[in-house]
């Protein structure tokens, strides 16, 4: 087992802070809005020269969590089952803090070493620091990462599309006196959506089908 950092997106951490600490398989707290207990990171592309030409080199799975075989050797997860994650996001040390936010933070009662951009509403605070700069300690959320696998992206099920924090509302029904997800085809074109909107310009498109690390994992109780 090892500590690592994982960064992730503003909307992603409000997913996050929405799904239920210590439960798996992973439940929202409220279910009207995104969880997320996944994420899918794309393997780095590797080209070789033909006759001229630079051509793609296909990946195979094997014997996962541990890799996949290309011609340049296996690939293996930056992460493993086991690994705790602390996420890094978007945030200000409580010393930077602008006299706008400092008022809001007064009036809702809320004093920390740290305050972060999923809380409060665009216009409250100026100068956010990118979440790649946040050290440990600001760190609020941690990750316990539950199984590891490969796939490309198109693979994704409605349900794992729901789990990626990609569909704003998911539809449960009740089935047998329990609440149930209701499967719809439209969560893989949100989560397509979502997916172009941050890896389209690093050349890793839906419509290219990337290879993708698949990610599951728990929020731990902190």
């Amino acid at each position: 087992m090892a500590e690592k950092p994982i960064l992730f997106s503003t909307p992603m951490i409000q997913a996050l802070l929405n799904t239920k600490p210590g439960v798996w398989p992973a439940e929202p707290i409220d279910d009207s809005k995104p969880f997320k207990s996944q994420t899918r990171r794309a393997i780095k592309k590797k080209y070789i020269e033909i006759d001229g030409r630079e051509v793609l080199l296909s990946g195979r799975p094997v014997y996962e969590p541990l890799g996949f075989m290309t011609v340049t050797g296996i690939k293996r997860p930056k992460y493993q089952p086991g690994d705790l994650l602390w996420v890094r996001e978007t945030f200000i040390p409580w010393d930077n803090i602008a006299s706008d936010i400092q008022q809001y933070i007064d009036q809702n009662g809320k004093k920390a070493p740290f305050i972060f951009k999923a809380d409060y509403t665009p216009g409250h605070a100026k100068g956010w620091k990118p979440s790649i700069h946040m050290p440990r300690i600001a760190s609020r959320i941690i990750l316990e990462v539950k199984s590891v696998r490969i796939e490309q992206v198109q693979k994704i099920k409605p349900e794992d599309a729901v789990a990626e924090g990609a569909v704003k509302k998911p539809h449960y029904i009740r089935w047998g006196g329990e609440k149930c997800l209701a499967i719809h085809g439209r969560y893989k074109k949100d989560f397509e959506k979502l997916w172009d909107s941050i890896n389209d310009k690093r050349g890793y498109s839906w419509e290219y089908n990337p290879w993708v690390w698949v990610y599951e994992f728990m929020r731990v109780k902190t």
